[in-house]
C-alpha cells in the first residue's frame, strides 16, 4: 500500500487517478477538505457517456488524515465497479468493521451475501481488474472469492 504522502505526491496520485478515468470516460473529480485534517479525493467516470449509454461506472473514494509531520496517510477506500445496464458490481474496500474485504454482485445469484475476504488493494490494482472485467464485456461472477462471514 502507500506509504504517507507529501502534499506534492499526493496531488500526482490525485491526478494520476483522474487521468486514468478521464482516458476511458467522462471524468469528474471532487477534493474534499484540502484544509482540513480529513481529506476524501472522489474520482469516477461514467462510460462511454452517460446514460442512457452508459455501460460502466467506475468510482474511486480515498480518505486520508494528515499526520503530525503534514502528510497524507492513506486510512480508507472504496473502488467500485458497477456494470450498466444490470446490477453486476465488482468493489474493494478498506474501512470498519472489516477492514481489507471485496464486494461481488452476481446478478444471476442475487440472493448471495455480496462480502468477501480481502487483501490490501491498490486504486490502480483495482482500476485494472476492472478495466478488464469492462473490455471483456462479461456479465460479473464471484469466482474465486471467499465469503467475509461464514
Amino acid at each position: 500500500m502507500t506509504s504517507a504522502l507529501t502534499e506534492q505526491a499526493f496531488d500526482q496520485h490525485v491526478q494520476t487517478i483522474y487521468g486514468m478515468l478521464d482516458d476511458i470516460g467522462e471524468a469528474s473529480l471532487e477534493d474534499v477538505g484540502e484544509d482540513d485534517d480529513v481529506r476524501v479525493i472522489i474520482a469516477s467516470a461514467n462510460v462511454p457517456m452517460d446514460a442512457p449509454y452508459q455501460q460502466a461506472l467506475f468510482e474511486y473514494s480515498e480518505i486520508y488524515e494528515r499526520t503530525p509531520r503534514g502528510l497524507w496517510q492513506l486510512t480508507d477506500y472504496f473502488y467500485e465497479f458497477h456494470q450498466r445496464p444490470g446490477k453486476g458490481r465488482r468493489a474493494y474496500h478498506d474501512h470498519a468493521p472489516h477492514r481489507h474485504h471485496a464486494h461481488c454482485l452476481d446478478q444471476r445469484h442475487p440472493e448471495r451475501d455480496h462480502h468477501y475476504r480481502g487483501v490490501p488493494v491498490s486504486v490502480f490494482e483495482a482500476h485494472s481488474e476492472f478495466l478488464q472485467w469492462y473490455a471483456r464485456g462479461d456479465d460479473m461472477n464471484c469466482f474465486g472469492l471467499f465469503p467475509l462471514l461464514p
